[in-house]
């Protein structure tokens, strides 16, 4: 498994359970655990115990395949949202969304995860009247994700991103500029039909924060770029705000309290700074067949 899956999995799925009838959570535990004791728990249940029995042991420790089918719903549903009027701006939309071009999908994978470890009800079992809701949330932020790295593209010249053309190489920076616009756009007008002002206060805040980001990396000053709270700072901003943001906006989403609120933030939040730190690194020791993009010289 790739580090970036590690990290979901030490986050969400701690131990792999396999018991075949419900058992009860224990009542002395601190939130964190039992964060991680209801998703797993929802893993080995029902429907999820069905979709686990052709997986080899290894398999059912990958949070990406546990979540796989959700996923490829989630990725089905995203492409028929970014069809316009004009079918240049639906290509150029549509352009990462296409069969081979997904990516791992890794902000879907987490939320979903989030959303099954938070929905589930202590005393009666197994809690799913959220799970349209929270579909709905993953598609929208994978949208505002996307649109931000087209935009990030187009700001740094880039030439490739996973391994292929990016779009502005494709298809001019003009196009790709509107593409991004629009991708933000469908998510945001997805967001209203949630009928949730915080859950679209949350969003708005992740992509406010995006922008700033952004600037503070195109701003910085050669004392700023030796100081690690800038840097940590800035990748807030640009990676986990996004994440952190729409991990709280899933537990708003399904009515937990506000202390379980602030731990699914936090969550995201240290899942998307490790997340940019590894990214950071592996541009110094990775290759560019290995990352999909230009690697950086020691």
């Amino acid at each position: 498994m790739m580090l970036p899956g590690r990290l979901l999995l030490a986050g969400l799925l701690r131990s792999a359970s396999t018991a075949s009838s419900a058992p009860r959570m224990p009542t002395n535990m601190c939130y964190w655990d039992r964060f991680t004791w209801s998703s797993c728990y929802f893993h080995s249940t029902s429907d999820h115990s069905s979709r686990k029995a052709g997986l080899t042991a290894k398999e059912q420790l990958d949070p990406f395949v546990l979540i796989k089918d959700e996923v490829s719903e989630v990725t089905d549903r995203l492409r028929s949202m970014v069809v316009a009027e004009v079918p240049e701006l639906t290509s150029a939309a549509g352009y990462f969304f296409r069969a081979g071009a997904e990516g791992k999908r890794t902000c879907p994978t987490v939320l979903l995860l989030m959303a099954s470890a938070i929905s589930m009800d202590i005393a009666d079992g197994l809690e799913n009247k959220p799970r349209a809701r929270h579909m709905h949330l993953a598609e929208i932020t994978e949208m505002i994700h996307i649109s931000s790295l087209i935009h990030d593209d187009v700001l740094d010249d880039a030439d490739t991103r996973r391994g292929m053309d990016s779009l502005n190489f494709k298809v001019g920076k003009k196009l790709a500029v509107l593409a991004g616009d629009f991708l933000l756009f469908r998510a945001f007008s997805a967001a209203v039909s949630l009928d949730n002002t915080e859950v679209v206060s949350l969003l708005a805040t992740a992509v406010n924060n995006l922008v700033t980001g952004e600037l503070m990396q195109m701003s910085i000053t050669p004392a700023q770029r030796c100081s690690m709270d800038y840097y940590l700072q800035k990748t807030y901003y640009k990676t986990a705000a996004l994440i952190s943001n729409s991990c709280k906006a899933i537990a708003v989403l399904a009515e937990q309290t506000t202390e379980v609120q602030a731990l699914a933030y936090q969550y995201g939040r240290h899942l998307g700074i490790a997340y940019q730190l590894i990214d950071d690194i592996l541009d110094f020791t990775g290759t560019s067949a290995s990352l999909g993009k230009a690697s950086l010289e020691l």
